[in-house]
């Protein structure tokens, strides 16, 4: 019978502290679509995953959990990594949730996933906003995207709680459920949840705060079928662009150890554009560190190709402009010839190509063009097909 009673108080207690933890995070719950997001400063700046935002109008509305709808727009996008920033314009002082830190995230903790069900749950219970919760613990912080780490949980994700919050029994935030992993090797048969990390997010908001659109590096995965690095980290053909050598060996990324490729391309994608990149190397018998120079990453990598909205042929000649696309609100003309874009020379469709896989939807563009004897400029603002 004592037995009995303790078990009992055991999971009262367990219950409580999982009330508890959501509600501390509750306040700081928007319904973004059929998405979610949380607030993160008292001025109503949130978060949520870009793919919730990319296809909605410029202005969206977000709704608080007492039902209020509030305006908002898109402040910053990191499309690679799958974040946004948008700011609520309201005068309300909003709660802020509180981010935890990376040493305090571990495989085998207790969490709660909180998020919009397939948007089935909205205006359930006396017109509030009720979002769902459901339970469940870390299964494994890893890296499966060549992205950025990744927290792997058991509780149940559906595709409505993209850009919720996971949040530990302290009620601090230590994730942003992204998507659900099904079959394959790691979900053994199961589907997990994935989020990006508390500590990936906050090394990258930063940036995000000060910037519309943020950018990453690059090391190419056909580098690896290429043989340009081996398994083992080593350098096996020169590639003059990054700093290297031919044997160097790379030990680690701005003090990340890395000791795969896949690792290795995991942490430079990590790393923002513009920013310095640290490789420590073995090079010769000896150690020593260099700065990495890897090139820009494509948009072509994550499937958000920027979008003009014409087609050159071989000559470079315009021979289509779609119907309500980015070119069709410019002045250019079926036979106008490309000549430059952003003021690099074009000479041929893959140099057309390869400066539109550096560029992002929702950037701007100038194309010039040759139009009988005049030279004409142009400037289109990108979107994604």
């Amino acid at each position: 019978m004592m037995t009995k009673i303790i078990l009992l108080m055991l999971l009262q207690s367990y219950q409580d502290q999982l009330t508890q933890a959501y509600s501390k995070v509750k306040e700081s719950f928007i319904f973004i679509g059929g998405g979610c997001g949380i607030v993160i400063d008292a001025d109503g700046t949130s978060l949520t995953n870009y793919h919730v935002i990319k296809n909605l109008p410029e202005k969206i509305t977000v709704i608080d959990i007492t039902g209020t709808e509030y305006a908002a727009h898109v402040a910053s996008v990191d499309p690679f990594i799958d974040l946004a920033i948008i700011k609520i314009d309201s005068d309300k002082k909003w709660i802020a949730v509180k981010f935890e830190d990376e040493k305090s995230i571990n495989r085998g903790n207790q969490i709660i996933a909180i998020g919009n069900p397939k948007d089935t749950l909205r205006y359930s219970f006396n017109k509030a906003a009720i979002p769902s919760v459901s339970h469940g613990i870390i299964s494994a912080i890893l890296s499966i995207t060549s992205r950025s780490d990744a927290i792997l949980t058991d509780a149940p994700l559906n595709s409505g709680n993209s850009g919720g919050p996971l949040v530990n029994l302290n009620g601090k935030v230590v994730g942003i459920n992204v998507k659900i992993l099904s079959g394959g090797v790691l979900s053994q048969g199961m589907s997990l949840g994935v989020s990006i990390p508390s500590f990936t997010i906050k090394k990258l908001l930063p940036y995000m705060l000060k910037a519309g659109v943020v950018y990453h590096y690059d090391i190419p995965e056909s580098c690896l079928k290429n043989e340009v690095i081996d398994e083992k980290l080593t350098i096996k053909a020169v590639y003059n662009t990054w700093g290297l050598a031919k044997d160097d060996i790379i030990l680690s990324v701005n003090d990340t150890l890395v000791k795969t490729s896949h690792q290795f391309i995991t942490a430079v994608r990590s790393c923002v554009y513009g920013t310095e990149i640290k490789a420590h190397i073995a090079r010769n018998g000896k150690e020593e560190t260099v700065d990495l120079k890897p090139m820009k990453l494509s948009s072509f990598v994550f499937g958000s190709i920027a979008y003009t909205g014409f087609k050159v042929n071989r000559s470079l000649e315009i021979e289509q402009i779609f119907e309500s696309s980015p070119a069709s609100h410019t002045e250019l003309k079926v036979r106008d010839v490309v000549t430059e874009l952003d003021g690099t020379a074009i000479k041929s469709q893959d140099d057309y190509s390869s400066i539109l896989m550096q560029k992002y939807p929702g950037e701007s563009l100038e194309v010039t063009i040759k139009r009988g004897e005049k030279t004409l400029k142009f400037t289109i603002k990108l979107s994604s097909k």
